[in-house]
């Protein structure tokens, strides 16, 4: 957390229950959302899942504020489409979002806003998505496909029905 506030690192990864950030929602927020030296987070693990969702779609909104934001993965966690989409929208910079191993959570209209932003950024260069799924199996993740804007590279695994994880080969 000291690390994010002082702006000494370029990198965030984390992958663990931190209970001194976990605990902490309100300042490592606040800390992301001030931060101007990461270029690329990395969450996945233990880290997101031991969160409250609430703290969980904080913490992803915020790094989209970090105006030297490049790369972003989030993996391993259950997560409102929409919190990626804002985070989207804040992140001008970002060149590269992988999701992987993710319960996406949204009604429809959500994961439409999600395309639409996924479409409409203009710096974004990479998108990839593995083993996602939604929570409502009537939800298709088939949009996500086609929303791509031109030139960017996009590697999403099949949509996965009946609630069950793609295993990639």
């Amino acid at each position: 957390l000291e690390q994010i506030k002082a702006n000494s690192i370029s990198e965030l990864n984390l992958s663990q229950d931190a209970d001194e950030i976990t605990e902490k929602t309100s300042e490592i927020v606040d800390a992301l959302r001030s931060n101007t030296s990461i270029v690329s987070v990395r969450f996945e693990g233990d880290f997101l899942g031991t969160m409250r969702n609430d703290a969980r779609l904080e913490v992803v909104e915020a790094i989209g504020m970090i105006p030297t934001l490049q790369r972003v993965y989030i993996a391993d966690t259950l997560l409102v489409v929409s919190g990626i989409a804002k985070m989207l929208c804040k992140a001008t910079g970002l060149r590269e979002l992988s999701i992987n191993n993710m319960l996406l959570q949204g009604i429809e209209l959500e994961f439409s806003f999600f395309e639409a932003t996924l479409a409409s950024h203009y710096s974004l260069k990479v998108f990839n998505m593995d083993k996602c799924r939604p929570a409502v199996k009537d939800i298709s993740l088939d949009g996500l496909l086609t929303s791509s804007t031109t030139g960017l590279l996009t590697s999403i695994s099949e949509a996965v029905p009946n609630q069950r994880i793609a295993q990639s080969a």
